[in-house]
């Protein structure tokens, strides 16, 4: 609709009229507003004669012209701009850009800027488009603060404000290249990382790991006493600043390395040590309580000659409801003689000073037994014997 046409007349009188075949009708010698098509204009002069004429009214396809895609540049970089589909252009913001009426002008802003441009075809005809240099802005950057942990243990780094991340050293994270990595360090680490906000900046910060040793504490073996027996446990510790035992009931002391008890009965104490940072170890010792080593008479000297007397071996005891177990070890500790799960006084069940039927010779003989008493306390005891000819 943007067509226009107009007609020139010789000869006649002049005083012409026109008439064209426009919707709505137009009566000038030129005409506008037309789209494409074929159209007749009549002339009449001032005598009434007249003469048709007709003109073709051509559209032109509309240009498409293409400022190319959006740029980010670096502060104080420069970019080549490209304009396409056009046989001329005209560029807006000749300030901060090399050339105005060229397709590929280079363009060095301060600040970020949409670039116009202007491009007419062959035809004359017109068509604008925009493209956008972004400069880019440095924003802010951070890393976490530093970091203590117990000797292996982890700890999850952290850094912001980058398009990309590089933690060096990359031993022991779980990935060098992440936000937030998880640091597993064998021993005190300074890690650095590299933070960047492609494509123009980049900022290196770092973030410590101090690993502390882990405590240490042994209780010794466990521990076998007599009911009523006072007993100390010393805790040995390494790198602990504080301790404390579980139960603390019956102990002298709940926050001491050896504290004092007097065994009741059967237990367990768990020690708890702390480092400075909380870093912690524990272990255990289990005490059993047994009956008096006195309900057990054990003699000290027999006399296997058979004469009837005194030839057999044996536990004795009027406090003691089952033997375990009754054995008898020579001097170099091989096992001459064992009995399990006897009754005390049990003559029958005694040692008889002999080894795979053959006579030992007089000397001194271990003997060890495991018993249970009347209250069901365990006993656990040894002793020597004498054997005599």
């Amino acid at each position: 609709s943007q067509g226009a046409a107009s007609v020139s007349v010789s000869g006649g009188t002049q005083g012409y009229t026109y008439t064209w075949s426009t919707t709505p009708q137009q009566t000038g010698d030129t005409v506008a507003g037309l789209t494409a098509g074929v159209y007749m204009v009549t002339v009449h002069d001032s005598l009434g004669c007249s003469k048709n004429a007709t003109v073709v009214i051509q559209q032109y396809p509309q240009p498409v012209i293409d400022a190319g895609p959006d740029q980010t540049i670096c502060p104080g970089a420069a970019v080549t701009l490209q304009a396409t589909g056009g046989m001329s252009y005209t560029w807006g913001l000749s300030g901060t850009l090399s050339c105005i009426h060229c397709s590929d002008p280079v363009a060095s802003p301060a600040d970020s800027t949409l670039y116009t441009v202007t491009g007419t075809d062959a035809n004359g005809c017109v068509d604008s488009d925009d493209v956008l240099v972004t400069v880019q802005e440095k924003g802010p950057v951070a890393a976490g603060p530093d970091a203590v942990i117990c000797e292996g243990g982890s700890v999850v780094l952290h850094a912001e404000g980058g398009t990309s991340y590089q933690w060096i050293p990359a031993d022991g994270l779980s990935d060098p290249l992440s936000a937030d990595p998880a640091a597993s360090p064998q021993g005190s680490t300074n890690y650095s990382v590299i933070i960047r906000q492609e494509p123009c900046f980049a900022d290196t910060l770092d973030q410590g790991v101090q690993v502390y040793p882990l405590p240490t504490v042994s209780l010794g073996p466990d521990h076998y006493g007599v009911v009523g027996a006072l007993f100390q446990i010393n805790a040995q510790t390494t790198n602990a600043v504080s301790i404390a035992w579980e139960p603390a009931t019956g102990l002298s002391c709940s926050d001491c390395n050896s504290p004092t008890l007097t065994i009741t009965g059967p237990v367990t104490y768990t020690a708890t040590v702390s480092n400075e940072i909380g870093c912690k170890a524990s272990d255990d010792i289990s005490i059993t309580a047994g009956c008096e080593s006195s309900v057990l008479f054990m003699p000290n000297t027999f006399t296997p000659n058979g004469d009837g007397n005194n030839d057999l071996y044996y536990p004795m005891s009027n406090g003691v409801r089952i033997i375990k177990l009754f054995r008898i070890y020579d001097r170099w500790g091989e096992l001459l003689y064992e009995a399990r799960d006897i009754m005390p006084n049990e003559i029958k069940y005694g040692w008889n000073g002999t080894y795979k039927g053959e006579q030992l010779k007089p000397d001194v003989y271990v003997w060890y037994v495991e018993a249970v008493c009347l209250n069901e306390f365990p006993l656990f005891i040894k002793g020597d014997v004498s054997l005599v000819r």
